[in-house]
């Protein structure tokens, strides 16, 4: 899968192609972005958990400071890669779609 086809499937609308430049001059895959920015639980609820967090580094580093465009990329790593970040929950502007999408992902589980 490459990036274009990537944000694309996230953002049918194409709004997530404008990263697409500096996705493809920082990494190689979208497995290896799933590996980089994907934390191990470092609490004991967490490990009970048993799902990997979202390093919020992911956003800095792509310079996404739209919250639709952080939800598209939350749903995402939540539903098809099972990845969450409970920090996220307190961002009152995407707090409600992230804990849709979490409980998305674990229907899906």
């Amino acid at each position: 899968l490459n990036f274009r086809d990537w944000l694309t499937m996230i953002a049918p609308d194409g709004s997530l192609l404008v990263y697409h430049e500096r996705l493809a001059e920082s990494f190689d895959t979208v497995t290896q972005i799933v590996k980089s920015y994907s934390l191990l639980p470092n609490t004991n609820e967490e490990l009970a958990s048993k799902s990997s967090i979202l390093d919020v580094q992911f956003f800095e580093d792509l310079g996404i400071s739209n919250n639709e465009h952080k939800h598209a990329f939350l749903k995402w790593f939540a539903v098809d890669c099972g990845i969450g970040n409970d920090d996220l929950l307190h961002v009152p502007e995407i707090a409600v779609t992230t804990s849709e999408a979490a409980a998305a992902a674990a229907a899906a589980a």
